[in-house]
C-alpha cells in the first residue's frame, strides 16, 4: 500500500476530513500561490464584482487570526438572503473550510494563473470506518475525537484508493512513532465511536486491505464486548439495516 505524509487541515465529522500533501513539490506550489495572493491589499478594489453561482471559482476574504487575506475558493451554492440579495456558501480549496459570505467578501482573481493547480486540500475520509452523523449519538464525540488526534498535525496517510462517489481519498491515518503510534480508526472503534462499515468492507481487496479490516474488527469487539458508547445499549449496526 502507499503511503503519504499530510496535514490535516479541516474536520468534517468523525471520519471524513480535508488533508493537504506535504511533499516538497506540494508545499512549494501552496506556498508560491499564498504569497501571490498576500501581495493583494485586503481593501483593493474589484470586491463584490463575482458572479455568483454554484462551481464559480474566486478570493475570498477570511480573517485567518492575523487579518483579512484572500484565499482561493469555489462556491459550493447561492444562498438566498431575502429580495434580490444573494450570499454563497464557498469553500475554501486550499484548507477545505467553508463559509457563508456575502458578496463584498468575494472577488475574481487577479490573474487566471492563480487557479493553474487544483486546490491542495483533498477530501478524505477513513477507509472501513462508518461514524454517526453529527446530528446522531455520538456523532459529535467522534468528531471531537478525530480533531484531537489530527487536526492541524502532520499524520501518515495510509492510500485505499477512492471511495464510490469517486471524489474522495479513503486513507488510513496513522500518528506518532514506534510505541506512540497509533491507527486513528482502531482507536475511534476501540472508543466506541464507530464500527466497521461492512458494505466497503466486503469489497476488499487483497491481503492487505483484508489485515487492516481484521484489526479494525478486533478494536470493534473490544468496544461491543465492553458495552462502550455506541454499544452501551445494543448494536449501532442495526440502525443501517
Amino acid at each position: 500500500l502507499n503511503t503519504m505524509t499530510v496535514c490535516v487541515s479541516e474536520i468534517v465529522n468523525g471520519s471524513t476530513f480535508f488533508a493537504q500533501d506535504q511533499s516538497e513539490a506540494s508545499v512549494s506550489k501552496l506556498k508560491a500561490i499564498e504569497k501571490e495572493l498576500a501581495a493583494i491589499p485586503a481593501d483593493a478594489p474589484g470586491a463584490g464584482e463575482v458572479q455568483i453561482s454554484k462551481n464559480t471559482t474566486c478570493l475570498a476574504l477570511f480573517d485567518d487570526g492575523s487579518g483579512n487575506k484572500w484565499f482561493r475558493a469555489k462556491i459550493l451554492r447561492v444562498v438566498p438572503q431575502g429580495g434580490e440579495e444573494k450570499h454563497a456558501l464557498i469553500r475554501y480549496i486550499d484548507y477545505g473550510n467553508e463559509e457563508v459570505v456575502p458578496p463584498s467578501r468575494l472577488r475574481q482573481a487577479t490573474q487566471s494563473s492563480m487557479f493553474a493547480n487544483p486546490g491542495a486540500a483533498q477530501e478524505c475520509e477513513l477507509a472501513f470506518v462508518k461514524v454517526p452523523g453529527l446530528d446522531r449519538d455520538y456523532g459529535h464525540e467522534a468528531a471531537v475525537a478525530l480533531n484531537g488526534r489530527v487536526f492541524d498535525k502532520t499524520v501518515t496517510a495510509v492510500l485505499f484508493g477512492k471511495a464510490e462517489d469517486g471524489g474522495r481519498l479513503r486513507v488510513a491515518l496513522r500518528t506518532g512513532e514506534g510505541e506512540a503510534a497509533e491507527d486513528v480508526g482502531e482507536a475511534l472503534l476501540s472508543a466506541g465511536l464507530g464500527y466497521v462499515d461492512s458494505r466497503s468492507a466486503r469489497y476488499a481487496r487483497g491481503a492487505d486491505e483484508k489485515k487492516y479490516i481484521a484489526k479494525l474488527n478486533e478494536a470493534q469487539e473490544k468496544a461491543h464486548t465492553a458495552h462502550v458508547n455506541l454499544w452501551r445499549y445494543g448494536d449501532p449496526r442495526d440502525d443501517d439495516e
